[in-house]
């Protein structure tokens, strides 16, 4: 594309990109050029996000953000770093628009976290309203869990009560007779 439609680098024979390492924009041409494919790693991801941002690269960013979704679903979450982990990556993914791992990252803090532990966090307002609002919903749905299995329990306790009744009787008609 910068060699046509009358761009200034399609009368030049070699093109400088000012402010980019070399080394940067050899990876990203291995992650990107087909015989070769380099898989997205740790090592690479933080540095390749922000070129395939710059230059449009979508399918580049598309494995970016699915490799950052791989990592924070296999995360555990015992230790407290990785909720620094987390929200370093959703500070990430409202930057350079990458909805899925925004989405990914809420439920990861919905499910693992509470809301004292988000106030260690600065948020946006936008953004405690959403994980607020996830919480509720989430909240909501383990009460009706808990609701339908004390139905469920409710209506065993009676089935069990007349069963109990049912043998009674049956054993004061045995004894009678």
């Amino acid at each position: 594309m910068l060699y046509s439609n009358g761009f200034r680098e399609s009368k030049t024979s070699e093109i400088i990109l000012p402010g980019k390492q070399y080394l940067h924009i050899i990876e990203l041409l291995k992650c990107i050029y087909p015989n070769i494919l380099k898989p997205i790693d740790n090592l690479n991801a933080m540095y390749l996000l922000p070129l395939s941002d710059e230059y449009s690269i979508v399918i580049l960013k598309k494995n970016i953000e699915r490799y950052f979704i791989s990592t924070i679903n296999s995360i555990s979450y015992k230790y407290g770093d990785n909720l620094t982990r987390l929200f370093d990556l959703l500070s990430l993914s409202q930057l350079y628009r990458l909805n899925k791992l925004e989405e990914n990252i809420c439920e990861q803090l919905t499910n693992h976290f509470d809301i004292e532990q988000w106030n260690k966090i600065d948020l946006s307002i936008d953004l405690r309203c959403h994980l607020l609002e996830l919480y509720a919903k989430k909240q909501q749905m383990k009460l009706k869990e808990k609701q339908n299995k004390l139905n469920q329990l409710e209506d065993l306790c009676l089935k069990q009560k007349f069963e109990i009744q049912r043998l009674k009787s049956q054993l004061e008609v045995n004894q009678q007779q």
